[in-house]
């Protein structure tokens, strides 16, 4: 089965040869300087596998403008990057001054955005407006706006959580089959959704499964659920 992941964090290089040997297609955050030029070294010159790079909402106060900007320069994709009031302490008005710099240089720059958005929907909705663009709303807590993100041309990504949270199960039914993606937020989200470890090998099933989810609630062949994944992601990243 072709695995594709929207959106997933790499603790160490075997997590990526895996995926470059399993060819999944992959968007890799990069959070820090070091995770990127890890990451950039490891990826090689894949086309199946590309880097994101952003200044989270629980890093607006650790990581600076000027560290992470030239490496904006260097790949395909901004993000993760977004709102939060619920996982971190940090100012809210401090994490907008960082949102909007970073929105505004992917527009300038005509790159497409990964958004992470945890208590804040409604203000990330609204500071969305004002930077069209492509976005793919990958942490999202309320039922709420949905129809208005996707009125903005958002992409969804169904998370590890698919199976056990509320908001989450609601997206399988609700996000149209030409904006759905999948992610696995790297590994330690999958063990955090499942509420116990997870192993690297348990990936590709995991992921698969997800991907067997999808295509039950479209009702169509797991195959052309892969196909139209593929699409998507390929869309949102501008190919």
């Amino acid at each position: 089965m072709q695995i594709i992941d929207a959106h997933t964090h790499a603790d160490n290089s075997d997590f990526i040869q895996m995926l470059q040997t399993d060819q999944v297609y992959a968007t890799i955050n990069c959070a820090s300087p070091r995770e990127f030029n890890d990451h950039f070294k490891a990826i090689g010159d894949s086309k199946r596998l590309l880097l994101s790079a952003g200044i989270h909402p629980w890093k607006v106060n650790q990581i600076q403008w000027n560290e992470m900007q030239p490496i904006f320069d260097q790949v395909p994709i901004i993000g993760e990057i977004g709102l939060d009031n619920v996982w971190t302490t940090n100012p809210v008005e401090l994490q907008k001054v960082i949102l909007k710099k970073q929105l505004s240089y992917a527009l300038q720059s005509q790159k497409p955005v990964i958004i992470h958005a945890k208590g804040q929907e409604l203000e990330t909705l609204k500071i969305l407006k004002t930077y069209p663009n492509r976005y793919l709303i990958h942490w999202y807590s309320s039922e709420r706006y949905v129809q208005d993100f996707l009125n903005l041309g958002c992409y969804f990504s169904i998370g590890p959580s698919f199976e056990t949270e509320a908001s989450v199960q609601k997206l399988l039914y609700t996000i149209p089959f030409d904006r759905v993606l999948i992610e696995s937020d790297g590994l330690e989200s999958i063990a955090w959704a499942l509420n116990r470890p997870f192993k690297i090998k348990s990936y590709a099933p995991f992921m698969e499964s997800m991907i067997e989810r999808l295509a039950q609630v479209h009702h169509v062949p797991v195959l052309k659920m892969e196909q139209q994944l593929i699409q998507n992601l390929h869309s949102f990243w501008g190919i």
